[in-house]
């Protein structure tokens, strides 16, 4: 077991054994883990490490909104002995270690809820483990290397590097009151090398933030530490922080509209609105003749209060100006922005760059933070993913999104986390030479272009980048694409351009040009498959279908590359790009988790009775698959194979779906209110029930008959035409799973065009920008600026088209239907 979890385990037993004394110790306990087993079917089914956790699951009850302990006392305490056990027998489950953090974070929020100290973890050192030191040795002893930590959850809030100091008292005679949540996440303190040094105000959480500030307190920046930057700050206090500063927003509440919370709603478009935040009443208190007090006049007092709503109303546009463009805040501080903005408007005073980014933006974040939450309770179906990235500070990060099924995509977190052969190679670096020469030369880029124009060559040349596999592919056919404007310029004598000693490969008619056409006709003509079928999947309206679909295409062109061979391949390359593609078709659809690729392209009512089922890879041989009945042996029809196939996917997913709703403790009426939170479109069904029901429609499904001979609706994709299927009982249960399926983002490419927003706005200028400033920028502009994507078109191009061409031109716009069609037509 790795120390660090040791550790872990031994403050989560300190944690459980300090609960308040609010949360009961029950005679007869629920969780009762003294007498802990996984259960022995679960065991057969699905391993004895994943029994474990499914045997928490039901001990521990529902975890909607949190895990959550409900009593204490030594059958409690008892689940460390648990996670113990089994994280020993099972090092490295990933599933037992996150039970400890779930756990433990359980526990921490319970205890400071009640406005506890937490305990602090007593190590005991043990000094007979201690070498003894020689004395005549005087060599250096080496620096052992910081090791760094694996989670931002801090068993104490002390910090030895402080020592308290006292609050003392606001003597202050006006002003407003200093907010109570401060005094929990901010502790006045000294340094503890320097006890007389100036008070300062140090992070609940220093020890694992690192973070002060200047004594008395500033209310702004430390909620603002509090709801967006600080790693280790309790969830609580985190969502305490959030909600006063959302409270303090320009830009009012946020929320969705009644039409958005239909989670089955086939539009496209999610109505979201911005209700103004009431602004303050004037004052106008008309007091008698005798009162010495002077009333304020009406038009005065209307003049103050327009100025006001002037004022927040600007603040917000300004602010949305700058997060949503990209420009760096302190433009705003310039002579010349303060100028257009008097000339617009001169009773509209703009903030400075400090108030936009510690108090706008902030606020304006935690706001949206807030609606965004709020409106994904309501949502169903949701995809998580994540993907990691650096800044130029550096420091890297980890982002995390959430897609709705109507493929709407939300940053929830940007947390601090601080080619096929010889030839192929060789024409990599070459391309790499020439297209770094071309992008640092001036010269010769201006006279390319002219050249390109003059010869009507429509793009120009590209650059490789980091993500060397499919950009090696576009920048290798912009080459070929400029190749006669390459050499227009190399054979012109006059412009005297050398291209690194490579000039002889531009040359006219020359054997070294001959065979570097040739190798870059190959090299274009092999990666061309994948790197198209790559950028498909960047689509928004990706499906898990549209994985199937796109490798259907990548062994289409590549059986017609290899048979045809026009591009003379030898038969060792051939066989090598077969044997990967094929190996990579294994790896990616065949051995997928749970078969979705597969099942959602069957699940696709214009492909149900495709012919491609008799050999799911065309670039393999077709399997033959065998039944035994009665000692004598029956080929299986490509039908039955798949409808077995289908089924066993769907049989887990129906599964999952249930999970331990259905334990046999709790009672049928209880067990089906748990299944209408769960999965409302399953309610009503038993386990039992729900799968024989999900038998007899698949056949029916796959015959065409009624409700499944529905033809769709123009403008309606695969999700919408089994939105309105399900509604009929005899579609309720493969309906529901075809929902849930077709909901599924496959890809993460949110958190792709998230880095890429980061390397935009963190340009060489903005390189000292923190990753939660990032954050906020990022989530505010995504909130306002999102449209919904529409186009259901993709860039693969037609593949037709690109299979009867030996170089790319370009890439042409193509429908999914006629992608596959060609695909399931082609000549294997």
């Amino acid at each position: 077991m790795q120390p660090n979890l040791k550790d872990r385990l031994a403050e989560l037993r300190q944690y459980l054994k300090a609960l308040p004394s609010n949360i009961p110790i029950p005679k007869e306990s629920t969780y009762n883990f003294s007498n802990f087993s996984p259960d022995l079917d679960w065991t057969t089914e699905i391993g004895e490490a994943a029994a474990v956790n499914r045997e928490l699951e039901v001990r521990f009850g529902s975890h909607a909104g949190g895990l959550k302990i409900v009593e204490r006392g030594p059958e409690t305490e008892a689940v460390v002995d648990v996670l113990e056990t089994w994280i020993k027998k099972y090092p490295g489950d990933i599933l037992l270690e996150k039970w400890t953090y779930d756990i433990l974070e359980a526990a921490r929020g319970l205890i400071l809820a009640a406005g506890n100290t937490l305990p602090v973890l007593d190590v005991k050192v043990d000094s007979t483990k201690h070498k003894p030191v020689n004395v005549n040795n005087h060599q250096p002893e080496k620096r052992k290397k910081v090791q760094k930590l694996d989670t931002h959850i801090l068993s104490t809030f002390d910090d030895d590097r402080y020592l308290t100091a006292d609050e003392g008292e606001d003597a202050r005679k006006g002003g407003a009151k200093m907010h109570p949540l401060l005094r929990k996440i901010s502790k006045p303190c000294h340094l503890a090398s320097d006890p007389t040094a100036t008070k300062i105000v140090r992070c609940i959480a220093s020890c694992g933030c690192n973070v002060t500030w200047a004594w008395p307190r500033a209310r702004q920046r430390i909620m603002k530490h509090a709801a967006h930057e600080c790693p280790s700050m309790a969830k609580e206090w985190r969502k305490e922080a959030r909600e006063y500063m959302a409270s303090q927003a320009t830009g009012g509440k946020a929320k969705v509209t009644e039409a958005a919370l239909d989670s089955d709603s086939n539009e496209n478009v999610l109505p979201l609105e911005v209700t103004e935040r009431p602004m303050k009443k004037a004052r106008m208190e008309f007091q008698a003749a005798s009162s010495s007090k002077q009333v304020m006049p009406f038009n005065k007092a209307y003049v103050t209060e327009g100025t006001k709503q002037l004022k927040m109303n600007g603040d917000h546009a300004l602010m949305l100006f700058v997060t949503c463009t990209g420009v760096p805040p302190d433009i705003i501080d310039s002579k010349e922005f303060r100028a257009l903005c008097t000339t617009l408007n001169a009773n509209y005073k703009t903030p400075c760059a400090s108030t936009l980014s510690e108090r706008l933006i902030p606020n304006e974040c935690a706001r949206i933070t807030i609606a965004m939450v709020n409106y994904l309770k309501t949502q169903r179906d949701l995809t998580i993913t994540f993907d990691g990235g650096k800044v130029r500070k550096p420091k890297s990060f980890y982002t995390v999104h959430v897609t709705t099924a109507e493929r709407r995509t939300f940053l929830f977190e940007l947390d601090d986390a601080s080619m096929l052969s010889h030839t192929a190679h060789y024409i990599g670096e070459l391309l790499e030479s020439v297209l770094s020469f071309m992008d640092k030369s001036g010269y010769a880029m201006e006279h390319f272009n002219y050249q390109r124009n003059v010869l009507k060559i429509g793009r120009g040349l590209e650059k490789i980048n980091k993500t060397r596999f499919a950009n090696i592919h576009w920048s290798a056919a912009s080459l070929q694409r400029g190749l006669p404007a390459m050499r227009a310029i190399v054979s012109d004598s006059k412009l005297g351009i050398d291209i690194k000693g490579l000039n002889h490969f531009f040359e006219e008619n020359t054997t070294d040009s001959l065979m570097f056409q040739v190798d870059l006709a190959k090299l274009v003509a092999v990666t061309g498959p994948y790197a198209k079928a790559i950028q498909c999947l960047e689509l928004a309206q990706t499906t898990c279908a549209d994985v199937y679909l796109y490798w259907l295409a990548i062994v289409a062109q590549m059986e017609q590359l290899i048979q045809g061979n026009t591009i003379r391949l030898r038969k060792e390359t051939k066989t090598a790009i077969r044997t990967i593609t094929n190996a990579r078709f294994k790896q990616m659809i065949n051995d997928a988790p749970n078969d979705p690729y597969i099942t959602a392209f069957f699940l696709n009512p214009e492909y149900r009775a495709a012919q491609i089922y008799k050999n799911i890879n065309p670039l393999n041989l077709p399997p033959i698959q065998l039944s035994k009945s009665n000692g004598t042996y029956a080929i299986v029809s490509p039908e039955d194979a798949i409808i077995k196939r289908v089924g066993t996917s769907l049989q887990r997913m129906l599964k999952h779906e249930y999970g331990d709703v259905y334990d046999g403790v709790r009672s049928n009426q209880v067990a089906a209110k748990l299944m209408n939170k769960r999965n409302p479109r399953l309610a009503g069904l038993t386990p039992r029930e729900a799968l024989q029901s999900m038998k007899v429609e698949l056949k029916e499904y796959y015959k065409g008959t009624d409700p499944f001979n529905r033809k769709p609706h123009k403008n309606e994709n695969v999700r919408d035409w089994w939105l309105a299927v399900q509604k009929d009982e005899n579609a309720q249960v493969l309906g529901a799973l075809a929902i849930k399926l077709y909901s599924v983002v496959p890809v993460s490419m949110a958190d792709e065009r998230t880095v890429s927003t980061v390397t935009w706005l963190n340009s060489p200028t903005r390189s000292r920008q923190d990753i939660a400033t990032l954050k906020e920028t990022i989530q505010i502009r995504q909130w306002h600026c999102w449209k919904p994507d529409v186009s259901f078109s993709c860039s693969f191009g037609l593949l037709k088209d690109s299979c009867t061409s030996n170089s790319v031109s370009g890439v042409k716009n193509g429908s999914f239907d006629q992608m596959a069609r060609y695909a399931h037509n082609h000549p294997w």
